[in-house]
């Protein structure tokens, strides 16, 4: 944490875009477009396709917590609601 009168610096801007880790991304992304383009997974083993697509699976769905914060759909409390 950075202290009130710091001398050493006061870190990146609040809202700056993070340069190494924006580098960083784009790199990751075209390794993973060039890999994507060379499996064939058609020559994939069944046991071969059920791995990738459990890795895959978690970038795909909400975590629970996510969907359990998203769809609180219990209305209830409005029959009690009066209009003053």
């Amino acid at each position: 944490m950075f202290k009130e009168n710091n001398t050493y610096g006061k870190g990146r801007p609040r809202n700056s875009s993070n340069k190494v880790g924006n580098s960083l991304k784009v790199v990751l992304e075209k390794l993973a477009n060039d890999l994507y383009t060379t499996i064939d997974i058609n020559r994939l083993k069944d046991a071969e396709k059920l791995k990738l697509f459990l890795g895959i699976l978690p970038y795909l769905m909400a975590r629970k917590n996510e969907i359990e914060q998203t769809n609180n759909t219990d209305l209830t409390w409005l029959d009690s609601y009066t209009e003053q």
